[in-house]
């Protein structure tokens, strides 16, 4: 979970299902007391759909959205998932947390050899 605007990790959280909107909506709502203002997401369309099911005033005000790279293949989606529509956000990376899993992936044996607390110090210093 990454800060858009100014990058920062603000935590992190092993994905059993890829895209899971369930996974998303237990992290953001078990974790932060009052939902975030904006969520870019590969899955932002299912999950909106999943998060007012679930805590319809807790995720009412939340603006969903899909990032650049995930939006192409969202042929069926409604426009006002996609990123680039909103002005504000253009600018922004919102493909960050996929860059910074990746990191990750690619340092994973390497990291696999390390004692627990060595291991989220290097994880911690990957992501700031």
């Amino acid at each position: 979970m990454h800060c858009l605007k100014c990058s920062a990790c603000l935590g992190f959280h092993k994905m059993d299902v890829h895209e899971s909107p369930r996974t998303l909506f237990e992290v953001l709502f078990t974790r932060l007391p009052k939902p975030p203002r904006v969520v870019v997401y590969d899955n932002s369309c299912n999950a909106q759909v999943y998060f007012l099911n679930r805590e319809p005033a807790w995720a009412r005000d939340i603006l969903f959205l899909v990032d650049k790279l995930h939006m192409l293949g969202h042929t069926a989606c409604a426009r006002s998932h996609d990123v680039g529509r909103y002005p504000e956000f253009t600018a922004l990376n919102s493909q960050l947390a996929e860059q910074r899993v990746r990191l990750i992936a690619s340092m994973h044996v390497f990291l696999l050899h390390k004692q627990f607390r060595c291991m989220l110090l290097y994880l911690f210093c990957m992501v700031e």
